[in-house]
């Protein structure tokens, strides 16, 4: 009798599969490919068998120096080294970020309705993984504003100052952050303690909103304006770069990886 062993098989078809997992030829993974950066028109090329995912994150950021791209990258890597030893919970997200800065990035699928378990190739990984890299640059940009703003100031300090501004008020969803309407309906006395002075600091779109990262006397403070309102950001820009008082109507607080620097999270607001 004699009994399969995977380890020692020698694999001459495109894909085999054993014990429900289909694996398949590396020989693409040993090919030169040409990669598109989402929404930036950038290209580059590469061969997927010879990149780190480090690579990856220069290649897809030109503009960094090499410099410049291992700060961001160390940044992180000390950040998740502190919330592993602290057991810090991380969400979905976090977790595959984590991976990618250490190299653990997934190169299995698992189909839920099959059962069967697809190992990707490194070439799919890349393709997967480039927004990721792309991201990451921007995210270091907002992190680092919130390590400034907030500096000093623990998560016990946000979550007494922001105290008036965690519960939800009373307000009218469907009306616009700058329309004024017999329809507007909100309790002015309950506002009496929820208004905050915030000025923008870094601002960026993503998908269907522009954020802004501001200062304020509570420490950082994410604000943002759905670009369905698109004829109002100009005007609501040169405002908040001014300064503007925007009356908090639902919040919560949310904390970098270490759980060390908080930021107020401004969910909906108006102005008068």
């Amino acid at each position: 009798m004699s009994f399969f062993n995977p380890a020692v098989a020698t694999v001459t078809a495109a894909t085999w599969q054993y014990n429900n997992t289909i694996a398949i030829d590396d020989s693409i993974d040993k090919e030169m490919h040409t990669y598109t950066v989402n929404g930036s028109g950038h290209t580059f090329k590469c061969i997927p068998s010879r990149i780190t995912n480090f690579d990856l994150f220069c290649l897809s950021n030109p503009k960094l120096s090499k410099s410049e791209a291992e700060t961001i990258w160390n940044y992180y890597r000390e950040q998740f080294i502190r919330a592993t030893l602290c057991q810090f919970s991380l969400s979905g997200f976090r977790e595959n970020l984590k991976d990618f800065i250490f190299e653990k990035s997934k190169n299995v699928d698992r189909d839920l309705f099959s059962g069967t378990t697809n190992k990707t190739s490194r070439h799919e990984q890349i393709d997967k993984m480039i927004r990721l890299a792309l991201w990451l640059e921007l995210q270091y940009r907002i992190d680092t504003t919130c390590d400034r703003l907030s500096e000093n100031i623990s998560v016990e300090d946000m979550l007494t100052n922001a105290a008036p501004f965690l519960k939800t008020a009373i307000y009218n969803n469907y009306i616009s952050y700058f329309a004024k309407s017999e329809r507007f309906v909100y309790d002015p006395e309950e506002y009496k303690n929820r208004k905050l002075f915030v000025k923008n600091v870094f601002e960026f779109t993503q998908r269907n909103n522009h954020y802004y990262i501001c200062e304020s006397n509570i420490g950082a403070v994410e604000i943002h304006v759905d670009r369905k309102h698109s004829p109002f950001i100009v005007n609501f820009s040169k405002q908040i770069n001014e300064g503007v008082e925007v009356n908090v109507v639902t919040s919560e607080i949310r904390t970098n990886i270490d759980n060390t620097v908080p930021m107020l999270i401004v969910k909906n607001w108006f102005i008068e």
